[in-house]
């Protein structure tokens, strides 16, 4: 591949940034960019060419999300402060227009985040650690049935009789695989009695 990737960090694409109407405007305009070579090179090269402008666009979102929050919670605190000593309509519009533009803000830096957030799991699992595994147990506990009641009432706690006792109610539930079908006997169906023509 041309280039070097040397003293280049990880592209870390955030997914917020596709709600972004400068998104889909950068993805679009060098995505049609006329290209020679094969179709993965085409490819490679078409997300080389979104890597920086997305990446100038992200340090954009990240970088003044704070201080577009803060900016947001000093203008309601004061629009609210006003309120108190003269409600107007105006002002009233005002106030619901700052909520707006800082719990739109807030949601945003929620979703980074949660991105984050998982992304720095991943990142544990992959270090085979001690806190990785008792995650894991403790989630594994979570999601097992240690006891279960069955139709008459029974406490069952072991885990085989657990497994039988839900086996046996969606069997009950869903039904089984029938191993025949049965079929119409023809035979038997002529000889019965028929319709005339006018019952017909």
């Amino acid at each position: 591949m041309p280039g070097s990737s040397a003293n280049r960090g990880p592209f870390r694409f955030i997914n917020a940034l596709t709600e972004d109407e400068r998104f889909l405007q950068i993805v679009q305009q060098l995505w049609n960019t006329s290209l020679t070579g094969t179709s993965m090179y085409k490819l490679w090269r078409k997300l080389q060419l979104c890597k920086v402008p997305l990446k100038e666009l992200r340090n954009k979102y990240i970088g003044c999300l704070e201080r577009n929050i803060d900016q947001a919670k000093e203008n309601l605190n004061d629009i609210q402060k006003i309120i108190t000593k003269s409600i107007k309509p105006d002002l009233i519009e005002q106030e619901s227009k700052a909520y707006q533009a800082g719990a739109a803000e807030m949601a945003l830096q929620e979703k980074i985040y949660k991105q984050k957030s998982k992304a720095h799991w991943i990142e544990v699992g992959d270090g085979n650690n001690s806190y990785f595994f008792k995650c894991m147990k403790a989630r594994s506990s979570t999601n097992t049935i240690f006891m279960l009641k069955n139709e008459t009432g029974t406490m069952l706690h072991k885990s085989h009789e657990i497994e039988i006792e839900v086996r046996t109610f969606y069997k009950q539930l869903l039904g089984i695989a029938a191993t025949r079908l049965p079929v119409i006997d023809v035979p038997s169906m002529r000889r019965g009695t028929r319709l005339n023509s006018h019952q017909k």
